[in-house]
């Protein structure tokens, strides 16, 4: 039973990681209930909208700032690099008047509203549209739905007015991107802080100097400032999008940097172990010495939540004979990975003799 119960867990955190890559596949209608949040823009509650289609700002505090600042520079890495992404700055010209999607019941539809704008600057695309008119729909989140993600999540925690300046960045035509109802996005990042624009625009910059040669990747995630959430959370699209096709090896010691670095919030940190178990069959021996040295110190963390996802992933590990802790279990993590892994089985209602392979590399001895 105990064994069931931690796969069910450990596929749960599986999932959770996976799900942002499904995104791109979403077809689901709005259905009943209450409103849930894309964690990616914020931090889990629901962004209120007013009667104008407008979305409402909140003054955020600095856990809001950080995942909201992460969501923007996610999505903004996702549309980088895919094919063919367009990022400008403009300024509003024009709002159209709130309207709802036909043949959807009113408090079940999205809240729709024309925003023309002027280009100012183009910031990297396949072609230069500074100065050009552009007009694109604005998508409020409905009065009730059931879907935790849809084309209103990048519209959230913008302000729309006239004489307002947006920077964007939209989906190439040939893009895989996320569709709502068959139709595939337009927008793949929008955003009104004009505080963030130079921020945003050195985050491209960066990119298109990781195009030019690869291994800037690597430098970004071991020697710039990851306190700037908008660059980390490039990052994290970048090698969840591309370097995980392009090099796994390379993805793994990205993923294993991060997990270590005290400066990446918990709300990233977290969801690193599962990642390194999807990827951890593919690894050479070398990568996955380095994912296990991370893994090991990430289940030796105070944070009882990343301990405890770290401790599930090097389970199944263990019990596919995928990995040793030996080399990188020094006294000092030994005895906290103990401790951690004695208050997981409590909390869990479990006892010593759960996972024996996992328990003979920390030096757990066979019950009785």
């Amino acid at each position: 039973m105990r064994r069931v119960i931690l796969s069910i867990v450990t596929a749960s955190i599986v999932t959770t990681m996976i799900a942002m890559a499904a995104r791109s596949s979403r077809t689901s209608a709005p259905e009943e209930t209450k409103p849930l949040v894309d964690q990616r823009y914020s931090d889990g509650r629901a962004q209120p909208i007013n009667q104008t289609g407008q979305a409402t700002l909140q003054i955020p505090n600095n856990g809001d700032h950080a995942r909201k600042a992460y969501g923007v520079g996610y999505a903004l890495g996702e549309c980088l690099v895919a094919e063919g992404c367009q990022i400008f700055e403009a300024t509003i010209q024009a709002l159209g008047d709130p309207t709802k999607q036909e043949g959807n019941a009113p408090e079940k539809s999205p809240i729709l509203r024309e925003v023309q704008l002027t280009v100012d600057q183009n910031l990297g695309g396949p072609g230069n549209v500074a100065g050009q008119r552009v007009s694109l729909q604005g998508v409020g989140r409905p009065a009730l739905t059931k879907t935790a993600v849809g084309p209103w999540n990048v519209w959230e925690n913008v302000k729309l007015e006239v004489g307002g300046k947006l920077l964007i960045a939209l989906w190439g035509s040939k893009a895989p991107r996320p569709t709502w109802q068959g139709e595939p996005e337009r927008v793949a990042m929008v955003s009104s802080d004009v505080e963030s624009f130079p921020t945003i625009r050195d985050v491209v910059a960066r990119h298109n100097e990781v195009e030019a040669r690869p291994e800037e990747l690597m430098d970004i995630s071991q020697h710039s400032d990851l306190s700037n959430h908008y660059l980390l959370g490039y990052l994290m699209a970048y090698v969840n999008k591309k370097q995980v096709i392009r090099n796994v090896d390379t993805a793994a010691k990205i993923f294993s940097s991060l997990l270590t670095n005290e400066v990446v919030p918990d709300f990233v940190r977290n969801d690193i172990p599962a990642r390194l178990l999807v990827d951890s069959y593919r690894l050479s021996d070398k990568a996955r010495n380095t994912a296990t040295k991370s893994l090991v110190a990430a289940a030796a963390n105070d944070n009882a939540r990343l301990s405890e996802t770290a401790i599930d992933v090097l389970i199944q590990l263990s019990n596919e004979k995928r990995v040793n802790m030996q080399p990188f279990l020094t006294p000092e993590l030994r005895q906290k990975l103990l401790v951690n892994y004695q208050a997981l089985l409590a909390r869990r209602g479990g006892s010593p003799g759960a996972h024996r392979s996992f328990e003979t590399q920390i030096g757990i001895d066979a019950p009785n």
